[in-house]
């Protein structure tokens, strides 16, 4: 689980447990069953071991925002706070920060609850692309052009995903019809000894119509494990591909 910062839902896991107990709310979970649930499924051993830290700071402040009483989670999280353990386990030159984020919290946490939250079930995002399929992605800022194949689809719970690789393109027009011929861009290195394309799941940010065109041209794909899976943004794959690729494809200017 990653971890970026001092704030309460500054990693991974604390984003995790607040997004699953917010959809079981939204669901129409009992609030207890859904702490309950939370605590089962985040929590390694016992819910005050100090592995679980995160989980508990994070359940706690989601719990508070929303209006939700559970007062052993609030119990558990000012013991946490309190805890000398806490800080010890930061870098030194975090320990102040980390320290206000605590209070922050801390003050929270002694206020009276808000009014409860309504909350609506997130709706299920799902892809219109199929597998086999192509697209042609333009980066807005610098025009770099990248030649797409729909190679599978990941889904959880918020919903399906495409997962695309990038296809060694030349950038000339004639080559898009023979799209489905084209093979994947190798990586220059593989974590994996069977990963040997780049390769990305594109989950997040926003991109324009206008530079994401679809191509009507499409290719049978067997499944296999031979395509990297890596999380990003649509901002962040043109340079995904520069700094993973074998060969850097002629069209990223």
């Amino acid at each position: 689980m990653g971890v970026w910062g001092v704030g309460i839902f500054d990693s991974d896991e604390a984003l995790d447990v607040r997004d699953t107990f917010t959809d079981l709310i939204g669901q129409g979970k009992d609030p207890g069953a859904a702490s309950a649930e939370v605590i089962d499924q985040f929590c390694y051993g016992q819910p005050d071991d100090y592995d679980n830290n995160r989980i508990i700071l994070a359940l706690a402040s989601t719990e508070h925002s929303l209006g939700i009483p559970d007062n052993e989670t609030f119990r558990r999280a000012l013991r946490i706070i309190e805890s000398p353990e806490e800080l010890a386990s930061w870098d030194e030159d975090l320990v102040s920060a980390r320290r206000k984020s605590l209070q922050a919290l801390q003050r929270k946490l002694d206020q009276d609850l808000p009014p409860r939250k309504q909350v609506r079930p997130r709706k299920f995002k799902d892809t219109p692309w199929e597998v086999g399929q192509h697209l042609l992605y333009v980066e807005e800022k610098t025009g770099s052009r990248l030649l797409l194949r729909v190679i599978g689809h990941q889904q959880d719970d918020g919903g399906r995903y495409p997962r695309f690789t990038v296809l060694d393109w030349s950038g000339e027009e004639s080559e898009l019809e023979q799209a489905h011929l084209l093979h994947p861009v190798r990586q220059h290195i593989s974590l994996f000894r069977r990963r040997i394309y780049v390769g990305a799941l594109i989950v997040g940010g926003r991109v324009k119509k206008a530079n994401l065109i679809e191509l009507p041209f499409r290719t049978d794909i067997e499944p296999t494990d031979e395509y990297g899976g890596n999380i990003m943004l649509w901002r962040d794959l043109v340079e995904h591909v520069r700094s993973m690729a074998l060969r850097t494809p002629p069209t990223l200017v």
